[in-house]
């Protein structure tokens, strides 16, 4: 009893360790990623030609900035974290299969 006992809280114990390290993957990524999309939106904006800024209103430029800002910050996390979940589900799945019974 005691030896599963142990067996499962070291498997819990390293499922705990290797999620909060997926934790701070993702944010050392999504942050990487946010700060560089931001700096070069801005570069981009500030060297643009003075024609730009007469066809496009401000309100339009602040609505691209936040629109590909979210994306970045919560959609492309979200969508890379559920490929994570089902590739290991399918990588399960395949292992299972394959498997024989001893």
């Amino acid at each position: 009893g005691a030896a599963y006992v142990a067996m499962y809280g070291i498997l819990v114990a390293i499922f705990e360790i290797t999620m909060v390290i997926r934790g701070w993957l993702f944010h050392c990524w999504s942050l990487g990623a946010s700060n560089k999309l931001l700096r070069n939106a801005i570069t981009r904006v500030l060297y643009a030609p003075l024609g730009f800024f007469l066809q496009n209103p401000v309100g339009e430029i602040l609505v691209a900035f936040t629109k590909e800002q979210d994306i970045l910050d919560e959609n492309l996390v979200d969508t890379l974290h559920y490929l994570g979940i089902y590739g290991l589900i399918m990588l399960s799945t395949v292992i299972t299969v394959s498997v024989r019974d001893w």
